[in-house]
């Protein structure tokens, strides 16, 4: 993956702790974190294996690896205004150095 690759500016949701708000509901906590990607449409057999509609739009996010923030399918991507539900993150080749984010469809 070469750097300049990353031009696209995307926002994730972080989602953080859970905490009781004694009256019966809960309250959490959540950060945004911006950074560079390379977006890229999934491809309709990615988006099969997935069970993500095709009439939906599904991306995949190509990031730098944050180490200290862990990125899960309960936190969501921003981009261009819209957004996405994250369904898998994956760390390519295991090296920590870039995460694939793959998305399915509007939030």
């Amino acid at each position: 993956m070469d750097a300049a690759e990353l031009k696209n500016r995307i926002a994730v949701n972080v989602k953080g702790d859970t905490t009781d708000d004694g009256i019966g509901g809960v309250t959490f906590t959540s950060t945004i974190v911006y950074m560079w990607a390379a977006v890229k449409v999934m491809p309709p057999k990615e988006r099969m294996y997935y069970g993500i509609e095709s009439t939906m739009t599904a991306y995949n996010f190509i990031v730098r690896y944050l180490a200290g923030k862990d990125i899960t399918t309960a936190d969501t991507i921003t981009f261009n205004n819209v957004n996405y539900r994250i369904i898998a993150v994956e760390d390519i080749n295991q090296d920590h150095k870039y995460i694939k984010i793959m998305t399915g469809g509007h939030q």
